[in-house]
């Protein structure tokens, strides 16, 4: 009887191990002591010492990852001559400071000890596309609904669940709504169309030490884009629902040269 011999050949890879020395520094040639250097895809890494060095066994054409915090990641790529290297790592740019004016003056937001949320321009314009009102910032925010028995005329803000139900729009509300430190108490001035927003902070729970009364429950400041020494304008146009246009328009204009 004929006998099949099957002969099964795996490929077999011998990866060469090379040794990996150097240093690592920032830009100013300082050393960077505890500085991560990982082989990628593996667990194997190492820290570098006291004075920035480092030395790791690694695979031939392996690529070493270097990580500290507050520099930006380095990649390298390693080869035959990969040895008594210099690694510069570069300072990361810092994230854009978030400012806020809920104590009426312009600080951090991480300074602020109170229950605040942000809506930046870009956030805000989207909400408001499509002739959306003022109402469409109900539920953007923890804690805040917002509600209109009369369509989009005197609308009634509630956070954490206090507001005032009553749909008279002489209603005192316990939720203050400001425009540029400009207080819109009655119901109807809050269906003010809002648009060239910079920002919008909510600001829950009482409120009253800085902005007064009728600010039991909170307060939903909004923030207008300053006036610019250059020329600028720009119109937008949307329709939404029902046949609605809007068509906000915005120009900075110079009313006079003499004003001082």
């Amino acid at each position: 009887m004929n006998k099949l011999l099957l002969l099964l050949i795996s490929p077999c890879f011998i990866y060469a191990q090379i040794l990996v020395t150097g240093s690592v520094s920032d830009e100013y040639n300082n050393p960077l002591p505890y500085t991560n250097v990982v082989e990628i895809g593996t667990s194997n890494g190492v820290t570098t010492d006291e004075n920035g060095r480092f030395s790791i066994s690694v695979n031939l054409k392996s690529k070493l990852h270097f990580s500290y915090t507050g520099f930006q990641d380095y990649m390298l790529t390693t080869n035959e001559n990969t040895n008594d290297i210099k690694v510069i790592l570069r300072f990361q740019k810092p994230l854009n400071e978030i400012t806020v004016t809920a104590r009426k003056r312009v600080e951090s937001v991480q300074n602020v000890p109170l229950s605040i949320a942000i809506m930046g321009n870009l956030e805000t314009s989207t909400l408001l596309a499509g002739s959306a009102d003022i109402t469409t910032l109900a539920g953007r925010s923890p804690g805040l609904n917002v509600e209109s028995s009369n369509g989009r005329v005197a609308p009634r803000f509630y956070l954490r669940g206090l507001g005032n139900t009553d749909f008279d729009v002489a209603a005192s509300q316990p939720v203050s709504v400001i425009m540029d430190n400009i207080v819109l108490e009655n119901a109807v001035l809050k269906s003010f169309p809002i648009f060239d927003l910079r920002q919008v902070e909510i600001l829950r729970g009482p409120q009253g030490t800085f902005y007064g009364k009728n600010t039991i429950a909170g307060v939903i400041k909004f923030g207008i884009n300053k006036p610019i020494s250059q020329k600028n304008h720009y119109f937008n146009t949307s329709y939404g629902t029902f046949n609605h246009v809007s068509m906000p328009r915005m120009a900075d204009l110079k009313v006079s040269i003499n004003v001082k």
